[in-house]
């Protein structure tokens, strides 16, 4: 929540973070030339104040609604994949969840057996640092892209043709196939430019705080950044007013303290208010992220997916919303109704020491927290890439254990993506039918000679069908159920033909 607020003003690269930022800077300037002209305005300056306050967030809201605009324009794929995400959470969900946490817990002990815990997590973090890096440029979460690459073969492939049709197939391929170049192109930004200043300028473009709400859905993006920015500027302006007013009236009980010193005092304390009041919002926010997620992921269990499921999905989301919007507007409207009755109320220093406090906030939410963000991140993604890590991991493919040599490569097993009970089961070969018996090379080289008359001719497992896995290309010893059976007189004229020619 409290990344709602604050838009970078460093990232002036991109058009739609341009008036965002610009806002940010303009309230500080604004409300620091308000309160430095408060005590020669007399009482009615705050009110004033306050209206320049209001005129910022009809404006930031102005331009957070000309972007959702551009992005309905350009971001129909995104759409798409947050109708269609409940459906492939109904064959995702008929894995028990005891099934999921075992086969998790099973890999990540072989992983832990073959590469020690430092190894694993190292690896983690890094296709972590990639994933990320990908969602952000498609302004989805990092969650989303994980699901996406984990569960999305499982989806396309499945075996159910009632629940899958192909147009869904195909929307769904297209999806995967757009997420993994995103994580291609953020794996090659990361290798490409390994230095800790490149990977901090890679994260500041991509890591802002503006763009935390944009991982939502295009249905409930705009009505939910214009909630969540009502809600933290509301429940600033309230922490503020609650903890001035305690400060006023424990200040005149000390007598020692000078009028320069309870200035300074009171707008510290007033940032470490609004500091405790951005962890506590974050935690929030993310409890409530988690909340969604788990009920999300059941909230639809149909097979069918069509136009009027979709329509209804729609009318769902916006209803869950407004409700959502009305509390959210109840809550602002208790809050500025504090924060006015304590403008109105106050001496000029109060307000003064008040409004400066809460505008450096607003600068150091918009400006330090993106910057000390990015470094984290770029030195701890420089620390996880130290080893070294392939792509195929950060597509989410399993690759086996590392053998430290010159010109040995990891190897990817890309079937093992599909689930077992999903994939296309080999084909079963009835007792029936007779075994061809094995020849000498030079007979099975000679077109008439080496194939038995009455017999099934051999067929090659890696010719047979794409469903079919050979690592190593052998020649079945029994013919395929699906051929046609060998016919004696049929074959005998086959092979006599040429011969006899």
């Amino acid at each position: 929540m409290c990344e709602a607020l604050g838009a970078s003003a460093l990232s002036l690269r991109e058009e739609s973070a341009w008036w965002s930022s610009a806002a940010a800077v303009a309230l500080w300037a604004c409300i620091f030339h308000g309160s430095a002209t408060g005590a020669t305005c007399g009482k009615g300056s705050p009110l004033g104040r306050g209206h320049v306050v209001i005129l910022f967030h009809v404006l930031f809201l102005a331009a957070a609604a000309r972007q959702d605009v551009q992005m309905r324009k350009q971001g129909w794929w995104k759409e798409e994949y947050f109708l269609t995400r409940d459906a492939a959470h109904a064959q995702v969900l008929k894995l028990s969840p005891a099934a999921r946490l075992q086969s998790a817990a099973c890999g990540a002990c072989r992983a832990l057996r073959s590469e020690g815990f430092g190894g694993w997590l190292q690896r983690r973090l890094a296709a972590f640092c990639v994933r990320a890096s990908a969602a952000s440029k498609l302004q989805l979460a990092e969650l989303d892209v994980e699901f996406m690459l984990l569960h999305m073969y499982q989806v396309t492939f499945s075996s159910e043709e009632s629940a899958w049709t192909r147009k869904r197939n195909a929307d769904f391929l297209a999806l995967q196939l757009k997420v993994q170049q995103a994580v291609t192109v953020a794996y090659q930004d990361f290798v490409s430019k390994p230095s800790l200043c490149s990977r901090f300028w890679v994260f500041l473009v991509q890591l802002q705080p503006h763009c935390a709400v944009q991982s939502y859905s295009l249905v409930t993006r705009c009505l939910m950044r214009a909630c969540v920015v009502v809600a933290n500027v509301s429940g600033r302006v309230a922490m503020s007013v609650v903890f001035f007013l305690v400060l006023q009236d424990t200040q005149p009980r000390d007598h020692a303290c000078a009028s320069e010193w309870r200035h300074v005092n009171g707008i510290v304390s007033g940032i470490g208010v609004q500091l405790l009041f951005s962890c506590v919002s974050r935690m929030l926010q993310l409890l409530w992220t988690a909340v969604l997620l788990l009920c999300h992921s059941r909230e639809f269990k149909q097979d069918e997916w069509d136009a009027a499921s979709r329509q209804r999905q729609l009318w769902r989301w916006w209803l869950q919303d407004m409700a959502f919007a009305g509390l959210v507007v109840l809550y602002a409207a208790s809050c500025a109704t504090l924060g006015a009755a304590y403008i109105a109320s106050s001496s000029d220093e109060d307000g003064q020491r008040w409004l400066v406090s809460l505008a450096t906030v607003v600068l150091l939410s918009a400006l330090l927290e993106p910057l000390l963000k990015s470094l984290l991140a770029s030195i701890l993604a420089g620390w996880c890439l130290e080893d070294g890590i392939s792509l195929q991991e950060c597509l989410g493919a399993p690759v086996e254990p590392r053998v430290k040599a010159a010109n040995t490569t990891p190897v990817a097993d890309l079937g093992s993506i599909r689930e077992g009970d999903e994939a296309p089961p080999a084909p079963r070969i009835p007792a029936s039918i007779p075994r061809a018996p094995s020849a000498p090379a030079q007979e099975r080289d000679s077109p008439g000679k080496g194939r038995d008359v009455g017999l099934a001719p051999t067929i090659h497992a890696w010719r047979s069908s794409p469903n079919v896995l050979s690592t190593e290309r052998k020649v079945r010893e029994q013919p395929d159920s699906w051929r046609r059976r060998s016919d004696p007189e049929l074959d005998q004229s086959e092979v006599k033909a040429p011969v006899s020619a």
